[in-house]
């Protein structure tokens, strides 16, 4: 006989709800199945069959996440569609700034004691933004368009800064080699801000998955259950 303990978590706290024992994993399987019912609360329960035979090594066999594969997709959609809106955002404060700039200049170009000279004295700064304006509206078409993950974006960020890094540009222009290197860093920092997404895409698409070959592993174990 081997036993076995359930284990409720919720946001806040983790419970051991039951204990039993079982001869063979099939009637574990089954007693899991109960339980579930049993001690499951509110969407967001996590419920755990852990086989606890041999001391400080747990085996887990099975997992019950009270939220449905499809309730975790739209969890995922919301968070992108957040980030896009971001990342739109970010486009816009660019583009403001570059018109901001694009005013000025206008201003001081066509008044009669203007001096466009002194806007291009501090014309680092909308170039800057025209450089971030230019990465992020690739990642949105990447993202919105081609269907990227973030972390393809990330690697194609990724790729873009290294290569911007190892073949900076030696023009003879020297507005066109500034240009290079703040693009070079705007596809850094769209690398670093993008990161932290795409591992919680990477790791919430390997729970689910996770989850579905437990599910297909407790169907074939035990044919039944799901009928």
């Amino acid at each position: 006989m081997k036993r076995y303990q359930i284990t409720r978590e919720t946001h806040h706290s983790k419970t051991v709800v039951g204990q039993s024992e079982a001869s063979n994993r099939e009637l574990a399987n089954a007693l899991f199945g109960e339980m579930v019912a049993k001690v499951v609360k509110g969407s967001g329960d996590i419920v755990t069959l852990t086989d606890t035979t041999k001391e400080g090594r747990d085996s887990i066999l099975r997992v019950h996440q009270d939220e449905t594969t499809e309730m975790r997709q739209a969890r995922r959609a919301r968070e992108r569609a957040a980030r896009i809106a971001s990342l739109k955002h970010q486009a816009k404060e660019a583009a403001d700034r570059i018109v901001t700039f694009a005013d000025s200049l206008k201003v001081n170009a066509t008044t009669e004691n203007g001096s466009p000279l002194g806007d291009f004295e501090w014309a680092h700064q909308p170039m800057e933004s025209a450089a971030k304006l230019k990465v992020v509206r690739v990642a949105l078409l990447l993202i919105e368009k081609e269907g990227f993950s973030f972390a393809r974006v990330v690697d194609y960020a990724t790729e873009h800064a290294l290569n911007g890094a190892k073949w900076p540009s030696f023009s003879t222009s020297a507005t066109s080699n500034l240009s290079k290197t703040y693009e070079t860093a705007a596809w850094a920092q769209m690398a670093e801000d993008l990161k932290w997404h795409a591992r919680d895409e990477e790791e919430e698409q390997k729970e689910i998955e996770a989850v579905h070959a437990a599910e297909a592993e407790s169907r074939a174990r035990n044919p039944k259950a799901g009928q």
